[in-house]
């Protein structure tokens, strides 16, 4: 009787860790509640209203007016957060020029008037370049921009460049789609040799990774530089991580999805999980 119910709850453990909501909330509710929990824990929140490779000019009029509304709502009830935009939620698969005015649109309503923060998220490669373009327009109409950048990618370094030079703040993570590597140590590498770079530039950052060792790395090493960085982990993963940081006095964000279209980014998620079990390694717990 006792071995079946070890096992029972094991089953419900393993159930309770890869349902959906582990990954992404539903609501915008649910999103809101979310954040202000987190808040109250010292931790800021980045949301991602989900959806991506957006094909219809309705969806992404809809998911313009969203950001917008929701960016009201977070500013109304002073919640710590900033939202994370995808271009091609914003129509990059329609039309550049499009896709870029809605981002400005966003930029205008959310920045300027709300004083909202935003975030872009880098894609997949074909969209690296537009990104980085379409960013810099916005550096160069003087509105903030915080920009992810991923090591796995050999370009990052110079895209990197282009970033401090231009007062675009960096969240440098390793990478969630296809890069030049996949070897595992070769980007560890890869990103201390970023974060040294951004340390030496005296800029704000952000460093959005599960890994122990870097972030074992970052605690030993960046100590000094502990007002100049954040750390971003994901909403479903490093709980004890994030509040350990904070205890220590380190500045500490999660990102938050939500929304239905949970497919493509869970499936990113558990990929990763994946990977790191082949490899024989952990997230951070």
């Amino acid at each position: 009787m006792c071995n079946f119910w070890i096992i029972f709850l094991l089953c419900k453990l393993i159930k309770e860790l890869m349902s959906e909501d582990r990954w992404a909330l539903t609501t915008w509710q649910d999103a809101l509640k979310w954040c202000k929990d987190r808040n109250k824990e010292n931790i800021r929140c980045t949301i991602d209203a989900l959806g991506e490779d957006v094909n219809s000019n309705e969806q992404v009029i809809n998911t313009v007016d969203n950001y917008i509304e929701n960016a009201k709502t977070v500013r109304s009830k002073k919640i710590d957060a900033s939202f994370a935009l995808k271009l091609t939620a914003l129509g990059a698969n329609i039309d550049q020029k499009y896709c870029k005015q809605n981002l400005l649109k966003i930029y205008e309503e959310v920045n300027n008037k709300l004083s909202v923060g935003l975030e872009i998220d880098m894609e997949g490669t074909p969209f690296v370049d537009f990104t980085i373009e379409t960013v810099l327009e916005c550096a160069n109409q003087k509105y903030p921009v915080t920009l992810a950048l991923q090591a796995y990618l050999d370009r990052t370094m110079d895209d990197m460049n282009r970033a401090i030079e231009n007062g675009i703040k960096v969240r440098l993570v390793k990478g969630a789609y296809f890069g030049n590597t996949e070897d595992f140590t070769e980007i560890q590498s890869r990103f201390r040799k970023l974060v040294e770079v951004l340390l030496e530039s005296n800029v704000d950052f952000c460093i959005g990774t599960h890994d122990p060792e870097l972030i074992e790395w970052v605690r030993g090493h960046c100590i000094e530089n502990i007002d100049q960085i954040e750390f971003g982990l994901l909403k479903g993963l490093g709980d004890k991580t994030k509040l350990m940081l904070v205890n220590e006095g380190w500045k500490v964000s999660e990102y938050v999805p939500f929304g239905t279209e949970v497919e493509a980014y869970k499936f990113r998620r558990e990929r990763y999980l994946k990977d790191l079990n082949d490899l024989g390694r952990l997230p951070a717990p």
